[in-house]
């Protein structure tokens, strides 16, 4: 019996230890689980923000392209307009009414076909004086209208889309002089 109890004894030990190893040994599975999580949880944040700064990238190449697509005639057009000033001229010094109202009718096509294509005349006269939309040639004393506005239109201008293909060259209003200081 005291050799059933030696065994059981040793067999108690043996337990034990088994027991004391594989505690050990779950304490260390656990810890590598839990560093294991934590660097699934840093990829999962950096592959978040990976597809995020993708999808930013993405919108701004199709805004680029929407862009370039948008302004891609900005070339031709610019070498366009200055046929219908040309026509404009001719309008102007036509001397029969025929021919007056064929070159009205082609300017006016032009116009049109250029409006299809995003491109509109600057308003000018009438309108203050806007550096970014008007170019100043010359001034014109008066004083029947304020200051700074424009007065007359030498060439016009034209905008395609939101963006300036030519600016209108104007003339702007400047005060007279006042007659009693000039004395």
């Amino acid at each position: 019996m005291e050799v059933i109890a030696g065994i059981g004894w040793l067999l108690a030990i043996a337990g034990g230890a088994l027991w004391l190893t594989a505690r050990s040994e779950l304490e260390g599975l656990r810890s590598e689980l839990g560093q294991r999580q934590r660097e699934l949880d840093q990829l999962k944040a950096r592959t978040t923000e990976l597809v995020r700064d993708a999808d930013a990238t993405v919108a701004r190449v199709k805004r680029h392209a929407d862009e370039q697509r948008r302004y891609a005639s900005d070339g031709l057009l610019r070498d366009i307009v200055p046929v219908v000033d040309d026509l404009g001229r001719a309008l102007a010094s036509a001397a029969s009414d025929g021919l007056r109202d064929g070159v009205d009718m082609v300017r006016a096509r032009f116009l049109q076909q250029l409006g299809r294509h995003g491109v509109v005349p600057v308003r000018a006269v009438g309108q203050t004086f806007d550096p970014r939309l008007h170019e100043a040639v010359e001034q014109e004393l008066t004083d029947e209208v304020d200051a700074g506005t424009v007065v007359a239109e030498w060439e016009a201008g034209y905008l395609l889309h939101d963006r300036l293909l030519r600016p209108a060259k104007v003339v702007v209003a400047a005060p007279a002089p006042d007659p009693v200081t000039e004395e």
